[in-house]
């Protein structure tokens, strides 16, 4: 069942990939759902295959925490998608004409060379906190320790719950899978914003902007 599983995925995320006339929000939601399924469910069911193969019933306090923190987080991402693709069917079915000219694909490509002949180009100009250039040494070194403080702290708290027994506690297990979620929430937009002020870069692709904000989001959630 498993095999089947992550075969059906990986076929839909490549016929998604690979045809262009499915490059659409609903398809895009699809491939998301998929690639998210297959990392929900190997999670948990590649483990307990181990251990019906080696005869063991035990898993350790980390390795249980480490299941349960991704699998959570993968089980809202999945409801995240699954609502945002109910929706995209609601518009659709009540709007059925203003959809069909939103999502068509040839007013997109029309659209874009548009922008492409007025702008030359595809990617989101940040403004940035200032544009003196004697004041980004002192943002990156300021956003940089704040990062790296934030990074510490919810470091310390996750060791420190995985490795006192009097910790395993279910508030201390809750306030582990906070800092974890914290973590992944600082690190989805910090470091790009980073590698921005140090190259002295303002701009971000489409796919990137997306990206972040989706994760963003799910972490946000999840927070």
């Amino acid at each position: 069942m498993y095999l089947v599983t992550v075969l059906r995925n990986l076929l839909i995320i490549l016929a998604i990939s690979t045809d262009s006339h499915l490059h659409t929000p609903m398809y895009f939601f699809l491939f998301s759902l998929s690639l998210v399924d297959i990392c929900f469910i190997s999670t948990t069911v590649p483990k307990m295959i181990v251990d019906i193969l080696s005869n063991n019933r035990v898993i350790s306090y980390e390795g249980c925490l480490t299941q349960m923190s991704v699998f959570l987080i993968f089980a809202s991402m999945d409801d995240m998608l699954l609502i945002v693709m109910a929706y995209d069917r609601f518009v659709a079915i009540c709007n059925p004409l203003h959809y069909t000219i939103i999502v068509n694909p040839h007013r997109w490509k029309t659209i874009n060379m548009e922008a492409a002949n007025h702008t030359g180009s595809s990617q989101f100009i940040l403004l940035g906190l200032s544009e003196d250039p004697k004041l980004q040494p002192f943002l990156f070194g300021l956003s940089l320790s704040i990062y790296l403080l934030a990074l510490l702290r919810n470091l310390l708290i996750v060791l420190a719950v995985s490795c006192d027994s009097h910790l395993h506690t279910p508030m201390y297990f809750f306030l582990s899978n906070l800092s974890f979620v914290d973590i992944c929430f600082i690190s989805s937009s910090v470091p790009k914003m980073l590698v921005n002020i140090q190259a002295h870069s303002k701009d971000i692709s489409y796919r990137e902007c997306l990206t972040q904000v989706y994760f963003l989001m799910v972490f946000f959630c999840n927070g």
